[in-house]
């Protein structure tokens, strides 16, 4: 292929947004409040930007909090998600690695069976993104899906380290605006519901988020970069 990507740096990308997954058998959502995580010390009422965008959801199977600096947790019976979707925190200054490390920590008693660490990198580059969905396949089936306005992309799964990675490479249009969006799925499970693999599972975030990076930079390379 040839589509003249010269220019196309890996600083191109972003990291739009950083969960951690906690999974689990029997969280206990209809316990979740602010003013519980706040009792835990998961946030101070000082702290910049952790006042709510929106009501709190509480009810028995499922828990939903939103501040305003971007962080949201949601919990169900099963699995406790602390999400950051603010580009300007991550990963280096995201607060949700120290806040699922408390909240393990104080409440070890639940019966922990797994941890995820996900990364979504978007690239927006609408001057030469185009031709690979065009050039992936034959031409009739690249007739195809564009009349058909398809999303194309790749999916793979395999380990990295001690974790089971999955990565959702999809190219698609958002506004009319084409983009590669990039998911990463890094997956432990954990035997015995040991709290200390959590904990150490979680501070890898670091090391898998640059892992995350480095197989962004060998798809675009495969792609022609």
């Amino acid at each position: 292929m040839n589509h003249n990507l010269g220019i196309l740096k890996i600083k191109d990308m972003q990291l739009v947004n950083f969960a951690l997954v906690i999974l689990a058998e029997n969280h206990n959502p209809s316990s979740f409040s602010p003013d519980l995580l706040l009792k835990m010390g998961l946030f101070r009422t000082d702290d910049p930007g952790f006042e709510l965008s929106s009501s709190p959801v509480i009810t028995p199977p499922m828990a939903q909090m939103n501040f305003k600096n971007g962080i949201s947790i949601n919990c169900d019976m099963n699995r406790l998600v602390f999400e950051d979707a603010n580009p300007a925190h991550l990963p280096k200054f995201s607060p949700i690695p120290d806040m699922a490390t408390k909240y393990v920590k104080q409440v070890p008693y639940v019966p922990y069976k797994a941890i995820g660490i996900n990364f979504t990198n978007v690239l927006h580059r609408p001057d030469v993104l185009p031709p690979y969905r065009i050039e992936i396949f034959s031409n009739d089936l690249s007739t195809f899906l564009i009349e058909k306005k398809s999303d194309t992309g790749v999916r793979m799964r395999f380990q990295e380290d001690t974790f089971m990675l999955s990565v959702d490479i999809q190219y698609g249009e958002l506004k009319a605006v084409p983009y590669w969006r990039f998911n990463f799925n890094f997956h432990k499970d954990i035997k015995d519901s040991d709290i200390l693999e959590i904990i150490n599972g979680i501070r890898e975030y670091k090391n898998l988020e640059k892992a995350s990076e480095s197989y962004s930079k060998s798809f675009l390379k495969m792609m022609g970069m």
